[in-house]
């Protein structure tokens, strides 16, 4: 249980500094005077660059150690951030999209790792699900705190006698601050990461025996139907989840403190529903958890495309993302569960490989789509995202010919 633990404090360590990241970059890009091409080019390029290290680490993780796989990751984290801070108010795109790929590739990495090393301490079944959910509540839990801390530190809090009307490191501008910070921080993750459980030799070894001919045929199945959900489920968030960020943030220009707030909610929002679905998603049917959070996403969606004003399309921003995020302890647990014990890194990679390039493919056409429909290709692309989680979910029907569990 101790082993458990630490994993999932990194987890919320990692869930603290990815979040503040998500959180400010795309309030740098637009105080910069980024255009609406250039942040497209900026995410497409992130979504593609989440495909090679799935390959990568997957291997190494199998191969080489989880802990290993993570070390990496969060040193990859530090460069990717710290080109980021010399280059976000520049006119240079193409620096901005080396270190926000790379930024994006370490957390990557560090997923695979951090996945695969939580199910080889957990055991099968309520254990497992619950451990996610609780992985995944706290690492939610710091999306919250990080992402309002900075940015109460960017809009001037009163702490004593000390007044930080601009938030600065080394004495650089606020938002260029925020990067600086996060590359200390990673530095700190690295630390950290030392004290995670140690991958055992005869483990690796077994791990490098494993073959396709290992699968039997129901694996192979089950396989092929994430996969194909993946490839859906990648494209359709990849389309519309960039978007909607964008609009929200150019169509009601919210303060740097009043995106934080929701931003912040948003996140504890998904930190308390992974900790009901980990807790609970194993009786009700992991399956039946995934379609039916899902099925809320259009309806949230619709909400957001026809808010008037601030305060109402933060609510249906914050449910949206609550709903659709809760899902993952159910998913990740529900999709281990149909894997080969000893390729667990390899074939979870593969999966993320898919779904990270049809991401890039939604990014890349999420403007074309929004010219096209406006804010109501919100809601009609969600309408595909209970149909994505139903593939895996009646294939295992057919398979097992039982009720889901």
């Amino acid at each position: 249980m101790k082993k458990v633990t630490t994993i999932i404090l990194f987890s919320g360590y990692q869930g603290l500094i990815s979040s503040i990241l998500r959180f400010i970059m795309p309030l740098a890009l637009i105080f910069y005077g980024w255009a609406l091409v250039d942040y497209t080019t900026i995410y497409v390029f992130q979504a593609m660059s989440m495909a090679l290290p799935y390959i990568f680490s997957g291997f190494f993780s199998d191969l080489k150690g989880r802990k290993q796989t993570i070390s990496i990751g969060i040193s990859i984290y530090i460069t990717g951030v710290s080109i980021l801070a010399i280059s976000i108010s520049g006119n240079n795109l193409i620096l901005i999209i080396i270190g926000q790929m790379l930024a994006t590739l370490s957390n990557g990495v560090t997923e695979v790792g951090l996945s695969t090393i939580l199910v080889d301490e957990t055991k099968l079944g309520q254990d497992r699900t619950e451990s996610f959910g609780k992985n995944f509540s706290l690492r939610n839990l710091m999306g919250l705190i990080g992402p309002l801390s900075i940015g109460l530190l960017l809009s001037g809090v009163t702490i004593g006698s000390y007044i930080f009307e601009t938030f600065n490191i080394f004495g650089q501008p606020a938002y260029i601050s925020v990067f600086v910070l996060l590359a200390i921080m990673g530095i700190f993750g690295v630390i950290f990461g030392f004290y995670l459980p140690k991958t055992e030799a005869h483990v690796i070894e077994k791990n490098k025996t494993a073959k396709l001919s290992d699968f039997t045929k129901n694996q192979k199945d089950m396989q092929k139907a994430f996969l194909a959900e993946e490839l859906l489920i990648g494209f359709l968030s990849g389309a519309i989840v960039p978007l909607i960020n964008f609009y929200v943030i150019t169509q009601f220009n919210p303060s740097d403190l009043q995106w934080s707030f929701v931003f912040g909610i948003s996140n504890s929002t998904i930190a308390i529903g992974n900790y009901f679905v980990g807790k609970y998603a194993e009786n009700f049917g992991k399956g039946r958890t995934t379609i039916l959070l899902n099925s809320f996403a259009p309806i949230f969606a619709l909400g957001i495309a026809l808010s008037p004003n601030f305060l109402i399309v933060s609510i249906f921003y914050i449910l949206r993302s609550a709903f659709a995020n809760a899902v993952h302890p159910a998913w990740n647990s529900w999709y281990f569960s149909h894997t080969l014990d000893t390729a667990r890194g390899r074939t979870y990679s593969v999966l993320q490989v898919s779904r990270r390039l049809t991401r890039a493919i939604g990014t890349a056409s999420g403007p074309v789509f929004f010219l096209s429909l406006g804010t109501m290709m919100f809601p009609t692309i969600s309408i595909f995202y209970p149909t994505a989680m139903m593939i895996p979910y009646f294939k295992e029907k057919r398979i097992k010919n039982i009720p889901d569990n």
